[in-house]
């Protein structure tokens, strides 16, 4: 008896042994699935719950952040970067106008399009008369030199005065302004650059001489301390007969600047022509006396504009009528006033129909990107196109220009900055609607366009916008600011926007093309990125919309992730061995929109969503491992009754 209760006892721990080891067993096999079951419901909650991740970058409110809301006219905004991901902004304003006239004011706004001088603007000149045209340019420590044209001697007195505002918005030089030229008679058309050591060189139109002369072109540069540096009242660049007029000048690199200009010294031939000229840091002119001819072909060139080709020289761009309608050209010169295109490298568009204001940035290779509006379609319906030169002067992109937007009625204005990889961003003022809108695009260095057709949208307020100015972020976007109607058609605001390099987008991160799904869904995890964020949906080969997040977001940059499984019942009604499309889409509350496919494999003999072992089941796998289970005690059983026999 004793040897068989020995027996019996040894019997029970066998069966206790083997029946650990099935459940061990069982548990092996199933703890990951049930553990990957519990990822899935942990990140279903999350979504349930609308756990997003929001990054650091940020845009403004929808239509732009004010600049000024004062009361009357605030008038041609101009805009350059502060370094920093911000803006200082300039323009002229009306809201004092019965007892100064138009004044000057200023503001500046962060990363974050919060206005940092106060509400409305800091007052840079309320002298008695008008003040206009403001232009501005860093000062290269945090604060900003503004120049403007001035009538405070009278109103057939125009004179250029300039103002130094530091980073805190707190003028430096004489109150109102320290005086750049009052010679006899108009002078305005002023343009400023730095001087490269915290001071600036100004250039302008000066009527001092008329009408001998009609109109010249001189210069000045002033330090950072504000005092004048060449010959009183500005050193002459051009006085040759006739007008001299429109002035734009860029940097040479040296602390002195290259200087070009519509030029009618040979009215009775040629017409307006284009010439330039450079000037030291020393206020000393380099090129031929009056000007280096850039080019006199028949007719009219018009509206030059230049940037540096990094060298010394420049590229100079204008439209040009020597066929008879207005075509776009340009021409390289170099440091020493030589002009380097061949004439068969210097056109730009000659597409059917005209061809108006041209403007150009450097491409950061020796190179240059125009753009301009166009009447190739017809004459009541201004386009945007856009045409990159290389360093030899041959077009990068389409015959006669890649194509920016060409929506209903008119495009008009358009300015662009470099989007620092070899393309730009492109603004303009736009009325597809009926009424003036802002709009930009991205095109990158190859010519493709990289955001919306026709456009991203950057401000639809009621009533009119007006003049885009723009000016780069540092980190591939830009800021855009305009003249604003929205509150009332006899007040224009001035408001800004920030537009991120990448704009609207959204990314299918999981799964991959063609994984694997049984008949419940996996998930999805998906990453959106954009501004003012309005409504995430999918669509199941193309069926109807689920929405799976809605938001009224107000202005927000947002990079964040959602992970989401397809509604159960829609998924379970697709067959077996099918290949389904899912579309998931973003849109903003300006109405833009990014969309982003992936096509999954439905096997109902598998579990779970994605990536998932085929011919394995959890249910499947439990059952058979119970009745292992069972069979193991069953045979444990019968041996026991063979035993106690």
């Amino acid at each position: 008896m004793k040897e068989k209760y020995i027996k019996n006892e040894s019997n029970k721990i066998h069966f206790k042994k083997s029946l650990i080891f099935s459940i061990v067993i069982l548990m092996l096999i199933c703890l990951p699935l049930t553990n990957l079951a519990s990822v899935f419901s942990t990140e279903n909650d999350k979504n349930l719950n609308n756990t997003l991740h929001t990054s650091e970058s940020v845009s403004w409110t929808a239509n732009g952040a004010a600049i000024s809301l004062a009361s009357s006219e605030q008038w041609y905004p101009n805009v350059i970067s502060d370094g920093t991901g911000g803006a200082f902004i300039t323009w002229h304003d009306d809201r004092n106008s019965g007892i100064t006239g138009s004044d000057i004011y200023a503001q500046k706004i962060n990363s974050a399009g919060i206005a940092e001088w106060g509400a409305n603007g800091t007052l840079i000149c309320n002298a008695l008369g008008d003040q206009s045209n403001p232009q501005l340019i860093s000062d290269g420590a945090g604060g900003v030199i503004i120049t403007w044209s001035d009538e405070r001697m009278g109103a057939s007195v125009d004179d250029i005065y300039a103002q130094k505002v530091n980073s805190a918005g707190i003028t430096q030089w004489e109150d109102n302004g320290t005086l750049i030229c009052n010679a006899d008679y108009y002078q305005f058309e002023q343009r400023i650059i730095g001087d490269g050591v915290g001071g600036a060189i100004i250039i302008w139109q000066d009527m001092r001489t008329f009408p001998t002369t009609f109109s010249d072109i001189y210069t000045q540069r002033i330090d950072s301390a504000g005092i004048t540096q060449w010959d009183d009242n500005g050193t002459l660049i051009c006085n040759v007969i006739d007008y001299q007029r429109s002035p734009q000048l860029v940097s040479d690199g040296a602390g002195g600047a290259i200087i070009t200009w519509e030029d009618n010294r040979d009215s009775g031939t040629t017409g307006f022509d284009i010439y330039a000229q450079r000037i030291d840091s020393a206020g000393i002119t380099q090129w031929d006396d009056n000007g280096t001819l850039i080019c006199d072909e028949n007719n009219s060139q018009l509206d030059p504009q230049l940037v540096s080709d990094g060298a010394g020289g420049a590229i100079v761009t204008w439209q040009d009528s020597r066929f008879g309608v207005n075509d776009i050209y340009a021409q390289k010169v170099n440091s020493g006033g030589s002009v380097q295109w061949d004439t068969h490298w210097t056109l730009v568009c000659n597409a059917t129909g005209r061809q108006f204001s041209p403007q150009i940035v450097n491409d950061g290779m020796g190179g240059a990107i125009i753009t301009w509006h166009d009447e190739r379609v017809a004459t009541d319906q201004d386009d945007i196109y856009a045409q990159k030169k290389n360093s030899i002067g041959i077009s990068q992109w389409d015959d006669n220009g890649t194509l920016i937007c060409d929506a209903n009625s008119d495009q008009l204005h358009p300015q662009l900055v470099s989007d620092g990889a070899g393309g730009a961003i492109i603004t303009w003022q736009d009325s597809r609607f009926g009424v003036n809108d802002i709009y930009a695009q991205k095109i990158n260095s190859v010519g493709n366009t990289q955001w919306n057709d026709d456009g991203t949208l950057i401000c639809n307020a009621i009533n009119d916008q007006w003049y885009p100015q723009i000016t780069s972020d540092n980190i591939g976007g830009a800021i855009i600011v305009w003249q604003d109607e929205r509150v009332a058609t006899d007040q224009g605001d001035i408001y800004a926007q920030k537009i991120d390099s990448d704009e609207l987008s959204i990314i299918i991160n999981s799964p991959i093309n063609l994984a694997t799904f049984s008949s419940t869904s996996g998930l999805f995890n998906v990453t959106v990125n954009g501004f003012w964020i309005h409504t995430i949906w999918y669509t199941i080969n193309e069926g109807p919309i689920n929405t799976i997040w809605y938001t009224m977001n107000g202005g927000l940059t947002q990079s964040f992730t959602v992970i989401t499984a397809v509604e159960v019942t829609k998924w379970a009604a697709f067959a077996d061995n099918t290949l389904v499309n899912v579309t998931f889409y973003v849109n903003e509350t300006s109405g833009n929109q990014a969309s982003s496919s992936v096509e999954v494999y439905i096997d109902k003999t598998t579990s779970g969503g994605g990536d998932n072992i085929p011919g394995f089941d959890l249910v499947t796998i439990s059952v058979i491992s119970v009745i292992a289970i069972i069979i193991l005690a069953k045979a444990h059983e019968r041996k026991t009754k063979r035993i106690q026999k």
